[in-house]
C-alpha cells in the first residue's frame, strides 16, 4: 500500500472514536436496555420538526379532509396510550398520496397515505399500520438508523477512498451499493419486532390481533400487481422483509394471542367513502396521454408510446427506448427574462443552439432550446421548452434522449402544441377517482362489479384486492364493497 493510501485509510478510520465519543446513552423504553446513540430524545424530536415540512411537501401535502385527519390521530393516540410510550407525544398525518405507504420520523412523527387506507379493508387494519410505525418510534429504530448511516459512511469513507485511487470512479460505485446494503440489512430483524409491537398494541387496545397478518397479505397482492417494476428493489437490499413472510410471522403471532379483539370494518368504510384514489386534482390528474390540471386549469397530451407517472413535483413520460419528458412547474424570479428561465437547470448541462419559436394550442408562445448534459457517465441529448400563461409559474418541459434526431424535437413540439388553458367550467368537467363504498345485493361475480369501476386498467384485479372478493361466495347480501369511479 503506497503512504497516499495508507494516509487515506487512517483518515477514514479516525471518525470513528468521535463517533463513539458522541454517544449518549439512551434507555430503550421496549427492552429496558441502554442504548448508546447520537440522538437523545430532544434531539429526535428536533429533527422530526425540522423534516415535518419537507415531508408534507414530497408527499404533497396533508389529505384535506378535517374528518379523516381526526380519525387517523384518533386511533393512533389510542395506541400510544397502551404502548411503552403513554402520554409522549406524537403527531399523526395522513398525507394527500396515492402511494400505499407509512412511515415514521425521529420525535414521533407517523405518516399514513390516502393510498394505504384505499388498501386497508377495516379500522384494525389501519391500527395495525399506526401500531406498527409507533413500535419503530418506541424501540428506537429510527434513531438506530440515523446512527447507522453516520457510522457507515465513516467506516465506509475509507474503503472508497483507496477504491477510487486505485479504480477510479467505477470503482466507488460497488463501495457505495456495498454501503447502502450494510445501512439497511439490519431493518429487517427491526420490521418484524415492529410488527410484534404492532400486534402487541392492537391486542390491548382491543383490536382483532389478525388484523396486520390481513393487511400485509392486501400488500403482497397490490405489490405484485400493481407496483412499477423500474421501482422494485432486489431482494437481499430491501429494507423490509417480504410482505409474505412477514404475514406468515404475523399470523404465528396473532394466534399466539387468546384475544378476540374489534375489526370496526362498516364504520371505516363509511369514513372512507368519497376519499380520493390516484390522482389528486391538487397534482394533476393523468387521463390515458394526457395530462389536466382542473385546479390550475391547464391540459397537454404527450405523444405515443409514452407511459406517463405523476407526483406533486413533477410530471414524467417515459417511452422504450429510455427517452424521457419532464414537465414542472417554475415560479419566475423577478428580474429574469423568460429566456432565463428556459437555460437554468438543464441537467447540468448547457445549450448547444439558438432559440426556436412556436405557439401552443391557444396561441401562447412557446421558447425552446436543444442542450447537452451528461447521465449515467453517458452523453445525452435534450430539448427544453418553456411557455408562459400569465399564471403564477411558467409551464417547463424538458425532453432526454439517448441521442440526436427530428423525433426528439417532434415530441418536444407535439407535446407543447398541445397545450391550452381550460376556462372554468372545463376544468370542472375533469373529476378524481374515488371511493364509493357500495352494499351488495348478493352473489354477484367479481366480474360484474369491477365492471362499474371507471379505471382505464386492472379494474378485476384492483376490486379483488380492495375488498378480499373472489367471487359470488363473498357476495354475501348487504355486504359493503369498496368501488372507484369518478361520480
Amino acid at each position: 500500500m503506497s503512504a497516499c493510501c495508507r494516509r487515506a485509510f487512517l483518515y477514514g478510520c479516525a471518525g470513528l472514536p468521535l463517533w463513539l465519543a458522541a454517544c449518549t446513552p439512551v434507555r430503550n423504553p421496549v427492552t429496558g436496555n441502554l442504548d448508546f446513540t447520537l440522538l437523545d430524545p430532544e434531539e429526535e424530536a428536533k429533527i422530526g420538526r425540522e423534516e415535518h415540512s419537507k415531508v408534507l411537501a414530497h408527499y404533497g401535502g396533508a389529505y384535506e379532509d378535517p374528518r379523516l385527519q381526526a380519525y387517523v390521530r384518533e386511533i393512533g393516540e389510542r395506541l400510544v396510550a397502551v404502548s411503552e410510550l403513554p402520554g409522549a407525544s406524537f403527531t399523526f398525518t395522513l398525507l394527500d398520496s396515492p402511494k400505499v405507504n407509512a412511515f415514521a420520523l425521529p420525535g414521533g412523527y407517523v405518516y399514513v397515505t390516502r393510498g394505504l387506507l384505499a388498501l386497508a379493508d377495516d379500522e384494525a387494519e389501519l391500527a395495525g399500520v399506526l401500531g406498527h410505525e409507533i413500535g419503530h418510534i418506541a424501540a428506537r429504530h429510527v434513531a438506530k438508523r440515523y446512527d447507522r448511516t453516520v457510522h457507515t459512511q465513516i467506516a465506509f469513507m475509507s474503503l472508497g477512498i483507496l477504491a477510487y485511487l486505485y479504480l477510479g470512479e467505477m470503482g466507488v460505485r460497488p463501495i457505495e451499493k456495498l454501503a447502502t446494503a450494510w445501512m439497511r440489512m439490519f431493518s429487517r430483524e427491526e420490521e418484524l419486532e415492529a410488527d410484534e409491537l404492532g400486534i402487541r398494541y392492537l391486542t390491548r387496545a382491543g383490536y382483532d390481533p389478525t388484523a396486520v397478518a390481513s393487511l400485509l397479505t392486501a400488500f403482497e397482492q397490490w405489490e405484485r400487481v400493481f407496483k412499477d417494476e423500474s421501482e422494485q428493489t432486489p431482494s437481499w437490499l430491501a429494507s423490509h422483509p417480504s410482505p409474505d413472510a412477514r404475514a406468515r410471522q404475523a399470523t404465528k403471532q396473532a394466534a399466539s394471542v387468546d384475544a378476540a379483539g374489534e375489526r370496526r370494518r362498516d364504520a371505516y368504510l363509511a369514513l372512507i367513502d368519497g376519499m380520493i384514489f390516484g390522482d389528486s386534482p391538487r397534482h394533476g390528474l393523468v387521463l390515458a396521454r394526457q395530462f389536466v390540471h382542473p385546479e390550475l386549469g391547464f391540459r397537454f397530451e404527450v405523444p405515443e408510446g409514452f407511459a406517463i407517472r405523476n407526483s406533486p413535483q413533477y410530471l414524467l413520460a417515459r417511452a422504450s427506448d429510455e427517452t424521457f419528458l419532464v414537465f414542472d412547474l417554475v415560479r419566475p424570479t423577478p428580474g429574469r427574462t423568460l429566456e432565463d428561465h428556459l437555460l437554468t437547470d438543464l441537467y447540468f448541462g448547457r445549450s448547444t443552439g439558438g432559440l426556436e419559436r412556436w405557439h401552443t394550442a391557444d396561441g401562447l408562445p412557446v421558447l425552446a432550446t436543444p442542450f447537452r448534459a451528461r447521465f449515467r457517465g453517458g452523453p445525452i441529448f435534450g430539448v427544453a421548452a418553456i411557455v408562459d400563461d400569465g399564471q403564477e409559474t411558467l409551464k417547463r418541459w424538458r425532453l432526454v434522449a439517448p441521442q440526436s434526431d427530428d423525433g426528439v424535437w417532434q415530441f418536444v413540439r407535439q407535446t407543447t402544441s398541445s397545450y391550452r388553458r381550460l376556462e372554468p367550467a372545463e376544468a370542472a368537467q375533469f373529476r378524481p377517482l374515488r371511493i364509493r363504498v357500495e352494499r351488495l345485493a348478493g352473489g354477484e361475480s367479481a366480474t360484474e362489479l369491477a365492471a362499474r369501476m371507471e379505471v382505464e386498467s386492472g379494474a378485476l384485479e384492483l376490486f379483488q384486492i380492495l375488498n378480499d372478493y373472489a367471487g359470488p361466495a363473498d357476495g354475501v347480501p348487504g355486504r359493503a364493497v369498496k368501488l372507484v369511479t369518478r361520480s
